[in-house]
């Protein structure tokens, strides 16, 4: 069994539909070393609320807070609860690319020094 590598942190507040399309983004990699933690901001409109409700996986994690603290404390909290070597922040209105994981991974193999990868 492969272990997880990265984990990416969603976080979401009135992202609605939108949400819904950033976590399609996730689990239709190529390649599923992720782990995922989703975190819903207080005070998040209705319908981004119900989407975050009927998302689940094995590898998602999912924390509710009771009141809206702003999208770094929701970003430092999904950083705080991660379980892998590597962290990426996806907003919750942002998609990642279908071959995102094998890139980032094969880049880590390739450059086994590296402390941050951007593109």
């Amino acid at each position: 069994m492969e272990l997880d590598i990265i984990t990416i942190g969603i976080t979401a507040f009135n992202e609605g539909k939108y949400l819904q399309l950033a976590w399609n983004s996730v689990v239709s990699q190529n390649d599923n070393r992720w782990e995922v933690i989703m975190v819903l901001d207080g005070g998040a409109n209705e319908e981004t609320k119900q989407v975050f409700d009927n998302i689940s996986h094995p590898s998602l994690t999912k924390i509710r807070l009771d009141t809206n603290k702003g999208p770094y404390f929701a970003r430092s909290k999904a950083i705080e609860n991660a379980n892998t070597p590597w962290y990426c922040q996806l907003d919750g209105d942002d998609l990642l690319p279908e071959n995102f994981t094998n890139l980032i991974i094969n880049t880590i193999n390739d450059n086994p020094d590296a402390d941050i990868i951007y593109g």
